[in-house]
């Protein structure tokens, strides 16, 4: 499934990144996307998690909390890693709030003042894209940086820089034909009607095989990738009470 990631990042845990996610996710289904939401809890979970509850208040499709020793919805164990939380997700927007250690998504630093700014700066390891805060000094570095900037009253101007950036983040993961083989007159607009949960697919978009032996990824060639999908594909395809849409299929073989 094809993912546009926006994570909100800060040095705290106070900062408001709730605040600007919940305002973030409910302006986006107010326009009719289609989001799920992610919450990194680093303390570990609390059985009666207000801030998740928060983002089903105002209209999250899906919300994950996760922490290494448990996610919500209550499943045990888990690598606490964004990579294979995200696999739990079935939105094509996820709205992340932490992992500020991973290289996904774009990030949105959510500072109270200009040391924390410049300690994000310092130890993300991506750039930061964008930020939400009410310090002058924060601004004012930020814009000459070329980084975008909001006021926390601004979370409209910001939902809308993520409705931008989520268009074209899908439409850059798309072959561009504009071949119409999708029932849509373009690959933007096939964007459009797909971030908001319309359940279609683009026919050119090539299968992804990974190939994990003792939990460590081996690399696959094209060849061996597409040999391995034809094949997998074939022998599902003779099960009785398959899907006919299949986003993801999953094998385990165990030689203990």
């Amino acid at each position: 499934m094809i993912r546009y990631v926006v994570k909100l990042v800060s040095l705290s845990s106070k900062s408001g990144k709730t605040t600007v996610g919940t305002r973030l996710v409910e302006y986006l289904r107010r326009n009719g996307y289609n989001v799920g939401v992610i919450k990194h809890c680093h303390r570990g979970i609390l059985l009666d998690i207000k801030d998740s509850s928060r983002y089903l208040e105002v209209g999250a499709d899906e919300v994950l909390a996760s922490s290494k020793d448990l996610i919500v919805i209550y499943r045990r164990p888990l690598v606490d890693d964004l990579r294979k939380v995200l696999e739990y997700m079935n939105t094509p927007i996820v709205v992340v709030e932490g992992y500020r250690g991973s290289d996904i998504g774009d990030n949105v630093g959510v500072v109270r003042d200009i040391s924390d700014f410049r300690e994000l700066l310092r130890i993300l390891p991506k750039k930061l894209d964008t930020v939400v805060s009410n310090d002058d000094e924060v601004f004012k570095e930020a814009l000459s940086s070329g980084i975008k900037a909001f006021r926390f009253n601004e979370v409209r101007l910001l939902s809308e820089w993520v409705e931008k950036r989520a268009l074209e983040s899908i439409v850059e993961s798309l072959p561009r034909k504009d071949c119409g083989l999708c029932g849509y007159s373009s690959c933007e607009v096939f964007a459009q009607a797909y971030l908001k949960g319309v359940n279609t697919r683009c026919v050119h978009t090539q299968q992804l095989v990974r190939l994990l032996v003792n939990d460590v990824e081996i690399a696959l060639n094209p060849f061996v990738s597409s040999l391995i999908s034809s094949l997998v594909n074939g022998l599902v395809n003779t099960l009785k009470g398959i899907p006919s849409r299949r986003d993801r299929i999953v094998i385990e073989v165990s030689n203990k």
